[in-house]
């Protein structure tokens, strides 16, 4: 067996792989820094300290993008219009428009299809995104944000191009990391973003209780807060891998056999929607709230900035209730029991004491509306902590509870796929 040496550390294939992934991701935090031409950097920070922590949809995106956003930096919009195109996508295959579900079943090919077609609609949203991103900012500064003279729109047109190119880097950027890193690159990025934002995230938490003359209510209050933080993350973690697991049994196979094996079995996640309820919800509670930033003296626009924020009861309610709601559509868009059922028939397996077809879909059916029955709680409970304490404690969590989802998740995949990279060369170093 070869014994780990420094030269691993640098020269092997996995930490190749890392430290290309560091590179990459260097570049990314060195392109949140460069800020977008043509723009007033005062009049944009004036109006983000002013929103900050309402719920709107930019804070979700100043959170992933690592704080780019707020600085209107060339990576401003991030990764979130490909986020958006990536789920129009996914929802459009299952049997939306029938060429996109031709896609799915051709295997390679229809794969590479459908990802050459969310690329283009990335792009197509990220520049409608920042064009009206750049009017809205400008209207709601008075015109400070950027000069437009006598009706001459071209500042909006090169920002938005700008804006464009850098989530076109971003999305290269991640296909690079994908092929020659860690991970997927995409996430890797979005996690990234999120982990640079946490200094910022401890350090509020502590300068809201450190004041002077604090006293041991404001330690124990601040202590209480980070251990509810860790417990979250903690059980965030566990469920992120909670499992169900359906014993099947092959025809060809014989009961006996078929117990020594532990591999044979349907894993169902409890979670099988993973963060992209939460997203939508996310994304749909803010929308108003983000409109009516830029209309804030009107009727409408105050009462939509008064209660459907995150920190208000209506809002906070619709927010618990959407993300529940949706938690049951996307597991059953992601886990079809009808297919399922198809597929065991196709490979001549069975679950145990359960008829092959109509009763076998029937069974995963209902498995699967429990699991996400406690899979939606536990979402709800998860987003529901960040903003309870923000109220209980008048704290503004920046990290909430997608982002911690996304953290996980990412982290935990990722940790998989360099244990299996770090096997395949145990195997290789073995053989050799």
């Amino acid at each position: 067996m070869k014994t780990f040496t420094i030269r691993d550390l640098f020269f092997s294939k996995l930490a190749k792989r890392i430290w290309f992934t560091v590179f990459i991701l260097f570049i990314f935090r060195l392109g949140a820094m460069i800020p977008t031409p043509l723009i007033n950097g005062e009049a944009l920070r004036s109006y983000m300290e002013s929103s900050s922590g309402a719920g709107g949809l930019f804070d979700f995106i100043n959170l992933i993008g690592g704080g780019s956003f707020k600085r209107f930096s060339v990576f401003a919009m991030s990764v979130s219009p490909y986020i958006t195109a990536s789920i129009i996508v996914q929802l459009l295959s299952q049997d939306v428009i029938p060429v996109l579900s031709r896609w799915g079943k051709e295997g390679v090919n229809g794969k590479k299809k459908s990802h050459m077609l969310t690329r283009v609609l990335s792009l197509i949203l990220a520049f409608v995104q920042a064009i009206a991103i750049a009017l809205g900012f400008n209207a709601y500064t008075n015109g400070t944000l950027l000069t437009i003279t006598n009706g001459d729109y071209t500042p909006v047109i090169l920002v938005a191009i700008i804006l464009t190119a850098g989530t076109a880097i971003l999305i290269w950027l991640g296909d690079l990391i994908t092929k020659h890193g860690i991970g997927n690159g995409i996430s890797i990025i979005i996690l990234a973003g999120i982990i640079s934002q946490l200094p910022n995230e401890i350090l509020n938490i502590w300068n809201t209780y450190m004041v002077e003359g604090a006293t041991a209510t404001n330690y124990a209050t601040m202590i209480l807060v980070y251990l509810i933080l860790l417990l979250l993350v903690v059980i965030v973690v566990y469920m992120q891998e909670a499992t169900r697991k359906i014993p099947i049994q092959y025809a060809n196979v014989t009961a006996k056999e078929s117990a020594v094996s532990d591999k044979n079995y349907l894993p169902l996640k409890i979670n099988s929607a993973g963060v992209i309820p939460v997203i939508f919800a996310s994304a749909i509670i803010s929308l108003p709230v983000t409109v009516a930033g830029f209309f804030g003296t009107t009727d409408w626009g105050k009462w939509v900035t008064e209660n459907l924020t995150l920190t208000a009861n209506w809002g906070f309610a619709l927010y618990v209730v959407m993300t529940i709601a949706f938690t049951f559509f996307y597991a059953y868009v992601q886990i079809d029991p009808e297919k399922m059922s198809e597929n065991l028939g196709k490979q001549n397996a069975f679950i145990p004491n359960v008829r092959p077809g109509e009763e076998t879909r029937k069974y995963i059916s209902g498995v699967l509306g429990r699991l996400t029955c406690s899979g939606a709680i536990y979402l709800a409970v998860v987003v529901s902590i960040p903003l309870i304490l923000s109220r209980v404690a008048g704290i503004n969590v920046i990290i909430g509870g997608t982002s911690i989802i996304i953290l996980a998740g990412v982290a935990l995949e990722t940790v998989k796929q360099m244990r299996m990279q770090s096997s395949s060369r145990s195997y290789t170093n073995f053989l050799e």
